[in-house]
């Protein structure tokens, strides 16, 4: 057998320390070995899946093939783990790290594959450290299990920290080769105490602020209170004991006593059940957002001091129906549902926010719109330009700075860009510590792009794994996610709100921009021009067109016939130009004045791309986002590529990769018409998630929350 030949699984399990748990990633991708997945089960509150995704991404190299992390808010045994695991692997070899453990060296891998018997379990030498002594031994430990072996019932019901030789009763095909590291260390605090002290310092002062009336349930407490508080009445069979007990009148007292004490038993037993998922509960509350930038949200500390009145209401032994069910209906309900909108750019509101934020105030819900400054990398954000367009808007927002999350503790929370360039405290993972309901609306509509970075930012950062759900657009984007994210179960393949977009909506400056735009081109036809911000021709992964002949097209604008341009570059293409050191800048932006003055071109800077989206008739754009946008609107597409590379919408679109195959093309729906139309209607409605019978992408979105938070499951 050869390394080259056979995928190898690798599953870390247990409880890591995030240092422990860094070190662990970066020993699995440094490996030399050429076919790894990496399988990840943990319990969520032991495992900083931040850490686990950061170190991925930097460290990430082409052997390690796929990655898979489950987390259970549940504190499981490890059994369910390894369960998991032994679904999930495809690897001919299964290696489990588990508890602070790590690969030794970038070569264990390989060594101790190469020339193993198939079918044998394969056992190396585990090498110890422990803190502040340093080296201080090694032993047997770190097994390769084959793949038949993973898959039976004897693996899933391993224990780990015993003996596998004892328990397995097989003979191990012994390696000579520092396999495994584990350092040595106290172990983690106990969840159950952190949450014990936690408690013994709080509770008095929640139980007082409760009865204040200082603290309240949000709608999604108070749902999970009732749900817990409807198990217990609903599994106590007191209807089913009393019908038993009229049926069997005529028989002996013994045999009735036996009957009730049997399901007074089964009645202890349900108890116990019910107690302990309120125990879970409360501690899940209370160490997830142990070491977090927010304090527990007041929705929580009042939370917890109803599920521990509920606690002592179980524990009675008389009348515990009775007064459960008095206790319940006296609990303050939420007057309404909160959630909150986090926008920077006000473009991205109405493409991802608009709709919804309309609907959900229709469905009872309060929304708080919450601004958080982006700040890009490549360009600087004027943030006074910004809110000022904010002010114009008529939209009401607070600062992140003003707005206390955990006070106001919101149900849902909404995001539309994954990445962490904003205020600390509005970092993905601090924000899920404490609410964890995030839905992400991407800003982008990016299925044109397949190359590494761009998978990496579209699928695979934290938002994409912690986000609770993640709103999917069409199967292309579905199959991609499936396919390279950490997590793909998370996702609600509903649509967009882009979807939503109608000029009917448009602001009143949206409507003065969008007629200008018609008058200009004074009844000729409209083609709007997409250029992309990476327009370096010496990078391989560079999608923008303009040096490679953009700049040609533009050159050639002033003695276009029958047509009239709106060009709207990204808002980084201009930094990008001036930044760029590039020589043809000067030559660009003489052009461009050329162009303007000849009647023939509208430079858009505006904030929204809707009005000239609506306004023009063709779009020519490199990858982009804007693509399908535009096809929303059941208009024809020229993408433009430097180098021409098969699409998933090759048979909808046309290309150009050069200005004679453009100019070709646009001359060809000038002439002809969009000839693709109907073709491209049924291909959307195949392939994109759109909502029919009338109904919105919003309302959609807003039907789900009800349905998965409020009705059916227990969120």
């Amino acid at each position: 057998m050869t390394s080259e030949a056979t995928k190898l699984s690798v599953a870390v399990l247990g409880t890591y320390t995030r240092q422990d748990l860094i070190y662990a990633m970066n020993s699995i991708t440094s490996q030399d070995y050429p076919d790894l997945e990496l399988l990840i089960s943990m319990n969520e509150l032991d495992l900083p899946a931040c850490a686990v995704i950061d170190t991925l991404n930097a460290n990430r190299k082409e052997n390690l093939k796929k990655v898979w992390i489950e987390t259970e808010k549940r504190t499981y045994p490890m059994r369910h783990h390894l369960k998991k695991i032994s679904s999930q692997m495809q690897g001919e070899w299964l290696l489990c790290l588990w508890n602070g453990s790590a690969l030794y060296a970038s070569d264990s891998l390989s060594r101790c594959v190469k020339g193993a018997d198939s079918g044998s379990l394969i056992m190396g030498i585990q090498v110890l450290f422990e803190d502040g002594r340093g080296y201080i031994g090694e032993q047997s430990g770190g097994v390769l299990f084959p793949k038949q072996f993973v898959k039976s019932a004897s693996f899933r019901n391993l224990d780990l920290e015993k003996d596998l030789t004892l328990q397995i009763g097989k003979i191990f095909q012994f390696c000579e080769v520092p396999f495994i590291r584990t350092n040595i260390r106290p172990h983690p605090p106990c969840h159950k105490e952190y949450t014990q002290t936690v408690l013994r310092q709080n509770l008095k002062r929640w139980m007082q602020q409760l009865e204040q009336g200082r603290l309240r349930l949000n709608a999604l407490a108070y749902t999970r209170l009732l749900r817990m508080a409807y198990a217990y009445l609903e599994r106590h069979p007191y209807q089913e004991r009393n019908r038993q007990k009229e049926t069997y009148r005529e028989e002996n007292d013994q045999e009735k006593n036996d009957q009730e004490n049997h399901h007074q038993e089964k009645n202890d037993q349900k108890t116990e059940e019910i107690l302990s998922d309120m125990d879970e509960w409360i501690q899940y509350l209370i160490v997830k957002q142990k070491g977090g930038k927010w304090e527990i949200k007041d929705s929580d500390k009042a939370l917890i001091c109803h599920l521990t009145k509920m606690k002592e209401i179980l524990r009675k032994k008389r009348f515990t129906k009775m007064i459960l069910r008095r206790y319940i209906k006296k609990l303050p309900h939420a007057s309404c549902r909160r959630a909150v909108m986090v926008v920077s750019e006000y473009h991205l509101w109405r493409s991802c926010f608009q709709s919804v934020y309309d609907c959900l105030l229709c469905h009872n819900y309060e929304v708080t719109i919450v601004y958080a400054g982006f700040q890009h990398s490549q360009i600087i954000i004027d943030a006074d330009h910004m809110l000022e367009t904010w002010n114009r808007s008529g939209y009401e927002y607070v600062r992140c700075e003003d707005y206390d999350l955990s006070g106001q503790s919101p149900d849902v929370i909404f995001f539309c860009k994954p990445y962490d360039v904003v205020d600390e405290k509005w970092r993905i993972e601090e924000i899920e510590k404490i609410v964890r309901h995030i839905i992400y609306i991407p800003y982008h509509m990016a299925s044109m792009r397949s190359d590494p970075e761009s998978i990496r930012l579209m699928y695979q950062l934290p938002m994409h794994f912690l986000a609770w759900r993640q709103l999917v657009y069409n199967q292309t984007v579905a199959d991609q996610i499936d396919r390279h994210s950490y997590h793909p179960k998370n996702q609600l393949q509903i649509g967009h709100p882009k979807y939503d977009v109608k000029r009917k909506d448009f602001t009143r400056e949206e409507s003065d921009a969008y007629h200008k735009m018609r008058e200009l081109a004074d009844g000729k036809k409209i083609v709007l021009w997409n250029s992309h911000f990476a327009i370096d021709p010496l990078h391989a992964d560079s999608v923008g067109t303009f040096f490679t002949f953009g700049i040609d097209f533009l050159k050639s604008i002033p003695n276009a016939q029958g047509f009239f341009v709106i060009w709207r570059p990204h808002p980084l293409f201009w930094e990008n130009l001036r930044g760029g050191g590039y020589e043809q800048t000067e030559q660009t932006y003489r052009c461009m004045q050329d162009a303007v003055t000849a009647k023939k071109l509208y430079v858009d800077r505006g904030d929204s791309q809707w009005p000239a989206v609506f306004a023009a008739d063709i779009l020519i754009s490199d990858a982009s986002s804007l693509i399908e946008s535009f096809m929303m609107l059941q208009k024809p597409v020229i993408l433009t590529q430097r180098v021409e590379k098969e699409t998933h919408m090759d048979a909808v679109i046309q290309k150009a990769s050069s200005q004679k195959q453009l100019a070709q093309a646009i001359s060809h729906l000038l002439k002809n018409g969009d000839e693709r139309q109907e073709i491209r209607r049924r291909w959307m409605n195949r392939n994109y998630f759109l909502p029919s019978g009338g109904q919105c992408v919003a309302g959609r979105l807003a039907e789900e929350l009800e349905r998965e938070l409020f009705q059916e499951n227990d969120g």
